[in-house]
């Protein structure tokens, strides 16, 4: 959390940022960059109610390159590109 300079607020905030009405996906998805896939897989376990949290950052990581392609092809700006963690 440190490391990521408040983009990453911790999973809950992150299940709840991806669920709104109308969710930010280039922040979430920024947010779950600092967060390696093999730990998301580590807290479902851990998770009292199995939140598949890799399959959340998936599509969270889906929607927001979508969200940016379609705002390329409309001529729209376009956040900084998302890396992902290794």
């Amino acid at each position: 959390m440190a490391a990521s300079r408040g983009a990453y607020p911790g999973l809950m905030q992150l299940v709840l940022a991806s669920t709104r009405s109308m969710p930010d996906f280039d922040a979430a998805a920024r947010a779950f960059s600092h967060v390696p896939d093999t730990v998301l897989e580590c807290k479902v376990a851990r998770c009292p109610v199995q939140v598949p949290f890799p399959e959340l950052a998936r599509f969270v990581r889906a929607q927001a390159q979508a969200a940016s392609a379609f705002a390329l092809e409309s001529g729209q700006s376009v956040p900084g590109r998302l890396e992902r963690a290794a």
